[in-house]
């Protein structure tokens, strides 16, 4: 009997020990599951950031062409108003020549009929 309660009692302890580590060893799933749950959570929020920059970078970008083939219409449009405007100044300018011309003339003649009038 004293065998067997020897043998009793080293199975005993050998049980609460194998309890023990089984219990340390789900105390420690427990806090690996929580681990990774929370590492999860996180990478989810930070992929559902990525995928809301990848959207905003493309709208930016969207915006941008859209600017830049603004900006070349209105380049276009400002080249065609200065060749308008420099075929207008050469307009003017022969006009102010021809004006000049017949000024010119004018005072010729004046200063002719001026001097045959004292004649």
């Amino acid at each position: 009997e004293a065998e067997w309660r020897g043998k009793c009692g080293a199975a005993t302890r050998k049980c609460e020990a194998v309890q023990d580590e089984l219990q340390r060893s789900e105390s420690a799933r427990r806090t690996l599951a929580e681990a990774a749950a929370e590492l999860q959570e996180r990478l989810t929020a930070a992929e559902s950031e990525r995928l809301e920059a990848r959207v905003e970078a493309d709208r930016l970008g969207e915006e941008m062409e859209q600017l830049q083939q603004r900006l070349l219409e209105q380049q276009v449009l400002l080249d065609e108003q200065q060749d308008v405007l420099e075929e207008q100044q050469l307009q003017l300018s022969a006009q102010a020549k021809r004006l000049q011309a017949q000024l010119d003339a004018a005072e010729t003649h004046k200063e002719k009929q001026s001097g045959l009038q004292e004649e």
